[in-house]
């Protein structure tokens, strides 16, 4: 993301939590320069942290459409898709996500999630997993593979996940 006059007011605002101030700057940039990514994406986080997916869904959908190949965009269209209720298309979009850029951990959790949600464990299972050997000290995304794990009803699975847990927090039996 570009730092420039535009810009940059506007992540002041979001790092100050003024989202309304934010989304403010961002519609008034917009003015100017209605296909402006840095803008639309920062118009889609503000409204998206003002618990406004409808309305960013519309900022992350026109970013996909400016910039198909940007994994990042498809996978913010997909947590806005999540939001509004719309899973199956919140997948789909994932699934773009990873087929842009399938090195990311965190797309293949946001996977396994929405696979967990829409009852099928076993896709889920696969995706945690990927994103857990691709990010073995993520502590969430082993958390969250292992829930898959037990959705498939295999526990033993699910404790081997978990079992090096001892190894990152100094956990007694005291």
């Amino acid at each position: 993301m570009a730092h420039d006059s535009v810009i940059d007011p506007i992540v002041s605002a979001l790092k100050l939590g003024n989202l309304a101030e934010a989304e403010r700057l961002c519609r008034s940039a917009l003015t100017h320069d209605s296909d402006h990514q840095d803008v639309l994406l920062l118009l889609g986080l503000a409204l998206q942290r003002q618990a406004r997916p409808r309305d960013a869904l519309a900022a992350f959908a026109r970013l996909i459409e400016l910039c198909p190949q940007d994994s990042t965009h498809w996978a913010n269209y997909a947590t806005a898709l999540d939001r509004v209720g719309d899973i199956k298309a919140a997948r789909r979009a994932v699934e773009k996500a990873i087929e842009l850029a399938p090195d990311k951990p965190e797309r293949l959790e946001q996977l396994g999630l929405l696979c967990l949600e829409l009852g099928d464990p076993q896709t889920a299972r696969t995706a945690l997993l990927r994103a857990s050997e691709q990010a073995p000290d993520v502590a969430k995304i082993r958390i969250h593979a292992a829930r898959s794990f037990a959705a498939c009803n295999d526990d033993t699975g699910a404790g081997e996940l978990l079992l090096s847990w001892r190894e990152w927090l100094p956990l007694s039996d005291e």
